[in-house]
């Protein structure tokens, strides 16, 4: 299996330079999005080719289906039974049980049909735990540590903290978009350090921070690319990888395509580089 690692200013010139490094098409190779990418940076991707797998069934075709070895075996069989079939006329007493055994052709065993294996059963989705409410400490302390942030940003406008269980969501109010970032990083940064302010070791509580109307966009946009990703992935036989996300953008990646019979999805790596892998559900014909 042949794998090669190309770069370009943006991942089609990244994946057209793989494909005539290896001389082939798109087709025949697995693409893995290392880097997608930016301003200052070149996009990466892995390509490996895809390797053509031989079925038993047709690996057996040629040796079931030669017409010279049958009719030899056919004339073996009868001149046999004829040879038999002489010492028996030629003796007067009984033959022995050991020729008349000998002298019948052999049954031909019926062959047993092989039983399709089970259709791929998709993995249950995984029982999220139930957790202790969030408490009105935590969610003022929460409101408190995001607000003396965009301050310290220069940024106006004001949070708005509510909560839903052990969900503290905080809606960041202002015109402003420097308190999202590029997809999101500063706005997931935020997040990240005001669920650290206000989590005690023996809880655990949620923090999602938004800003405009962001996360319901973004989930909108990961919902389109899971079905276009599935798509893609049935039409081309093998998996597709997409690029590292965190664990709130890869559940949306997940639960997209929990109903679709079509593919099953696994997150593999380490963070920050943990991703979302597409498979085709192969099943037996």
């Amino acid at each position: 299996m042949k794998t090669i690692e190309a770069t370009g200013k943006k991942l089609d010139d990244a994946i057209k330079n793989g494909l005539a490094e290896l001389g082939v098409t798109l087709d025949e190779v697995d693409v893995e999005i290392l880097e997608s990418g930016g301003w200052f940076k070149k996009a990466k991707v892995r390509l490996t080719v895809i390797e053509e797998e031989i079925s038993i069934k047709d690996a057996f075709v040629s040796k079931e289906e030669e017409p010279e070895k049958t009719e030899k075996v056919e004339e073996v069989k009868v001149e046999e039974v004829e040879k038999k079939e002489e010492i028996s006329c030629e003796k007067t007493e009984e033959p022995k049980a050991e020729e008349v055994k000998a002298a019948e052709p052999k049954k031909e065993k019926p062959v047993k049909e092989r039983k399709s294996k089970k259709e791929f059963k998709k993995p249950a989705p995984p029982v999220e735990k139930e957790y202790p409410p969030a408490t009105e400490e935590q969610v003022a302390k929460a409101k408190a540590y995001v607000e003396g942030l965009i301050k310290a940003m220069n940024v106006e406008g004001e949070v708005v903290a509510t909560s839903e269980g052990n969900i503290i969501n905080l809606d960041i109010v202002t015109d402003n978009a420097m308190v999202i970032g590029h997809r999101g990083e500063t706005l997931d940064a935020i997040q990240t350090l005001a669920k650290r302010m206000v989590e005690d070791n023996d809880s655990h509580v949620r923090v999602v921070a938004d800003s405009q109307g962001y996360r319901a966009k973004r989930e909108a946009s990961l919902i389109h690319l899971a079905k276009k990703t599935a798509d893609k992935c049935v039409k081309k036989g093998h998996k597709i990888s997409l690029e590292p996300m965190d664990s709130s953008q890869r559940k949306i990646i997940h639960s997209a395509l929990t109903d679709d019979e079509r593919v099953f999805t696994r997150s593999e790596g380490h963070e920050p580089n943990r991703k979302v892998i597409v498979f085709p559900v192969r099943r037996r014909r």
